[in-house]
């Protein structure tokens, strides 16, 4: 598990379940990506990423990811250069 601390005031509640959506900031100059595509490229490898937060005391995110994780079966189909 990889756990990383931001000491900042935290996550306010009506944005906690927005957090992971695309173009969703809060932040000035943010973009909306980061954490929507830091979630996207850890469910794919099999693994979680979670939120803790309390206003005026910080946030922490925790990433959880499968010591092995199965691959989906390779396509029949060759690839072709399109």
């Amino acid at each position: 598990e990889f756990r990383r601390v931001l000491f900042r005031s935290g996550v306010p509640e009506d944005s906690r379940e927005r957090i992971f959506e695309v173009f969703y900031s809060k932040r000035g100059g943010g973009t909306g990506l980061g954490l929507p595509i830091a979630k996207q490229i850890v469910e794919r490898h099999g693994g979680t990423i979670r939120l803790e937060t309390e206003e005026g005391v910080g946030t922490t995110f925790s990433i959880r990811l499968p010591r092995r994780h199965e691959r989906p079966a390779a396509s029949a189909e060759p690839m072709t250069d399109a």
